[in-house]
């Protein structure tokens, strides 16, 4: 699969906006059976450090006011200039889920912010999200499909 198709399987984390991670050993970090192999999405961002692939990661994004904190496993890496991209794939179907709805804020806190600056004076949440709904959410990263109960 080209590195452009794989890509667009993750969600984009907002570069203006935080997001915290640590490496959990293991031992410590293991995915039921039931949803090893699947395809539960991912998460794109960038750090600081590389990070080698395989490696499980707790994140955590705070927007809003709320913290979300959620799981993956490191499923590739690539230079960016000084830093590094990473690929995070969901390896539980709640952190797929919470990372969505924490990643969809993000992207709208993200669209408020540059919408206000253009604008000279601050778009409020609401005005912002109603917006970025009817321009964005629509093509916001679709969730993978679910293979049919039994395989194929």
């Amino acid at each position: 699969m080209p590195a452009n198709a794989m890509k667009r399987r993750y969600i984009r984390h907002p570069r203006n906006l935080p997001l915290v991670f640590r490496t959990i050993p293991r031992e410590f970090a293991q995915v039921p059976e039931c949803w090893q192999g699947r395809d539960l999405g991912g998460l794109r961002f960038e750090a600081l450090c590389p990070v080698p692939p395989g490696a499980v990661l707790e994140l955590t994004v705070s927007v809003c006011g709320e913290t979300q904190t959620f799981r993956g496993t490191v499923h590739w890496i690539q230079p960016l200039g000084r830093h590094f991209e990473v690929g995070l794939r969901f390896t539980d179907p709640d952190d797929a889920f919470r990372a969505r709805m924490a990643e969809q804020a993000c992207h709208i806190e993200a669209y408020r912010r540059r919408r206000s600056r253009r604008a000279g004076r601050t778009i409020g949440v609401e005005q912002a999200a109603r917006a970025w709904i009817r321009r964005y959410a629509m093509a916001f990263s679709p969730l993978p499909q679910e293979e049919p109960a039994g395989g194929s």
